[in-house]
């Protein structure tokens, strides 16, 4: 027998109030959310100890394995991996950041998670410990500084962090410095860091690039290896339109990686998961001329077997033609494009009662599509 416990998940709780994922959280917003944070921290911790005091270890606590009720109590579900804490049996699952390390037993493996969600509910980047235990106290650093967390005194466990932060045993201490200096600055909330977050994602992503091979130039998404790992959705494109938009550059080897690919590949139509999209890209990444020869290689596919995707179909076909019919000021491809829309508007019939029975719908693999446009450049923060 079960009970329905009203109320939302911890993640979901968190994801509707965690004002950083505004770009400008003002200092009421801040303040609200810590205090709302560490009452519900308070009453976790509450419920932790009345099941240890009950000889039980809890064994899986996890953002998602909480419950906050609408009058703001807390509830823990899902008990399949407690145990007795006098029989103790070791759960053979864990939540990414929250699972205990193998040194950890009984009571101990509860109180590691409830550290962790004292780190998670400020900065939900607990996952990175998994990979690197220095992290952790990287990580608490920023939480501590962007919400301007209290003392051990006044609020239990939530405490200034030691001023030197943890090393991985990879990470010399010069760098691990420099890395936790940077880190404090970049979630410090003052704008003005926006570049040096910027260049410190665009550096981990080109560290990340392997142009020696030819089957994908950055690592991603599987899906990359059903598409072609050449567009938008899921491939080299995709990326380097995002570093271009973003004011970050784009290395030469990349962009020559992507026309060689394209040279050597068979292309298939398409904005998001097809050549459509390079196009594009090229285009905007200065290689004008690569983009229009690819533009007519696709020119010449047929049109009548392609979806009506926005990912693969024609309505991505029609906003590129569109576009390229704007750069190039191209009548005829105007025409193409006002051809596309009309094959369009002959399926609406049909594609409205795939719409209606439910199957897969969605802004890029829905068949009805509305009003959508090619991506537009993200502002910069000033």
């Amino acid at each position: 027998m079960q009970e329905y416990i009203p109320g939302e998940p911890l993640n979901r709780w968190f994801g509707q109030r965690y004002p950083l994922i505004h770009p400008d959280p003002g200092p009421g917003a801040i303040e609200r959310f810590r205090d709302e944070a560490l009452d519900v921290l308070a009453k976790i911790e509450e419920g932790l100890r009345a099941i240890h005091a009950r000889g039980v270890v809890f064994g899986d606590l996890h953002p998602r394995n909480l419950i906050v009720r609408p009058d703001g109590r807390v509830c823990f579900v899902d008990f399949e991996l407690a145990s007795p804490a006098d029989d103790f049996v070791r759960p053979g699952l864990g939540a990414a950041g929250f699972a205990a390390p193998a040194d950890l037993a009984g009571y101990a493996i509860d109180d590691h998670a409830l550290e962790a969600l004292r780190l998670w509910i400020f900065m939900p980047l607990i996952q990175l410990t998994a990979l690197d235990p220095g992290k952790r106290e990287q990580l608490t650093h920023a939480a501590w500084r962007r919400f301007a967390l209290p003392a051990a005194a006044e609020h239990g466990r939530q405490r200034e962090p030691d001023p030197t932060p943890a090393r991985s045993p990879s990470v010399g201490a010069s760098q691990a410095e420099t890395d936790f200096g940077r880190l404090a600055r970049l979630f410090s909330g003052d704008r003005v860091d926006w570049p040096a977050l910027r260049d410190s994602l665009a550096g981990a992503i080109k560290a990340s690039a392997t142009p020696e091979r030819t089957d994908r130039l950055f690592p991603g998404d599987p899906a990359q290896f059903t598409h072609d790992g050449l567009g938008l959705a899921y491939g080299a494109a995709g990326v380097l339109w995002a570093l271009h938009t973003v004011g970050a550059p784009v290395a030469g080897d990349h962009i020559e990686w992507l026309l060689e690919a394209v040279a050597r590949r068979p292309c298939r139509p398409g904005l998001y998961t097809g050549a459509h999209g390079v196009a594009f890209t090229l285009d905007q990444l200065g290689c004008t001329r690569q983009a229009h020869n690819l533009l007519d290689r696709l020119l010449k596919e047929p049109l009548d077997a392609l979806g009506s995707d926005l990912a693969g179909g024609l309505p991505g076909i029609g906003l590129t033609l569109l576009h390229f019919a704007g750069t190039m000021s191209d009548a005829s491809l105007q025409a193409t494009a006002l051809d596309v829309a009309q094959r369009l508007a002959a399926r609406l019939p049909a594609d409205a009662a795939v719409a209606a029975s439910g199957t897969r719908p969605g802004l890029l693999h829905g068949p009805l599509r509305r009003g959508p446009v090619l991506p537009e450049p993200v502002r910069q923060h000033p």
